[in-house]
């Protein structure tokens, strides 16, 4: 055997054992996730879901998503995003911020700060639901009477998909301890806690020069895996879901997925059902 065939044997028989390496440090990762009592499980809907139309039923690479949505309220003609996530809440997450006042708006126009490692809590059909539902309809009943059709109807349509389509899955809180912000949120069935990222910025252009905070809220694991055993029913989901109208209530049928979340808070497919009525 030459010199060549057997480097080139060396060489695929390294990155054979790199792969089969690879693949059991996740393979342990995962039982690790596992093992024990999760840490939480939420029973969703399609709502909380994004499940593909179409896939080939002999790959292994199913993966639904989850759709989750972040607080958001008026302060005059601003729209905050994370309104709960204020200075004191960010200076406890270790941001140096700049000084309110006068010198604050001379330093910069504009400051980004590096993106954060937290935990983020997700709360299931909660207050942060509630309470989006209620502004909506403040702001449909608070209409003056000669507010144009067109007004009307778009804010009888936000009631509506915030009612009948929207997720009901809410960002509520970040921080830098998994364990603290579980005794804070402790519903097992109402909240879990991801890994997720945090983006920080400070802009004074808005609103007359006053300088506003302004933040970003990423998980790190939007997509779930969803094992072989649950193709059947996920493409029953993904077909009952498609004859769904654009508009039309999504409760006619749809998917019942629980997740729990392990050790490492990693989420992973428990049981999945497909339904109609």
């Amino acid at each position: 055997m030459s010199s060549r065939m057997r480097r080139i044997l060396q060489l695929t028989a390294m990155a054979l054992l790199l792969i089969v390496a690879a693949n059991a440090i996740l393979l342990l990762g995962s039982w690790r996730n596992r093992s024990g009592e999760p840490d939480a499980e939420l029973l969703l809907s399609e709502r909380e879901l994004y499940v593909p139309y179409s896939w080939d039923d002999e790959n292994s690479g199913r993966f639904i998503q989850l759709r989750y949505q972040l607080a958001s309220e008026m302060g005059g003609d601003t729209l905050f995003t994370n309104p709960w996530l204020d200075r004191k809440k960010l200076k406890s997450l270790g941001y140096r911020l700049p000084q309110e006042g006068a010198d604050t708006a001379e330093s910069a126009s504009y400051l980004s700060f590096p993106a954060k490692k937290v935990f983020v809590v997700l709360e299931l059909q909660g207050l942060a639901y509630e309470q989006a539902l209620a502004q909506a309809v403040a702001e449909m009943e608070g209409l003056q009477p000669t507010a144009g059709p067109e007004t009307i109807q778009a804010a009888e349509e936000k009631v509506r998909q915030l009612r009948d389509q929207d997720s009901r899955l809410y960002v509520v809180d970040v921080g830098l301890d998994a364990q603290e912000l579980r005794q804070h949120h402790s519903s097992k069935e109402r909240y879990a806690i991801v890994p997720g990222q945090l983006r920080v910025w400070w802009d004074r252009g808005h609103k007359q020069n006053k300088p506003q905070w302004f933040s970003s809220i990423t998980l790190d694991r939007e997509r779930i895996f969803v094992p072989l055993e649950f193709a059947g029913p996920l493409a029953r989901c993904a077909q009952q879901m498609q004859k769904v109208p654009s508009g039309g209530k999504t409760g006619a049928s749809g998917c019942r997925v629980r997740l729990a979340f392990g050790t490492r808070l990693e989420p992973w497919v428990k049981e999945l059902h497909a339904w109609t009525n």
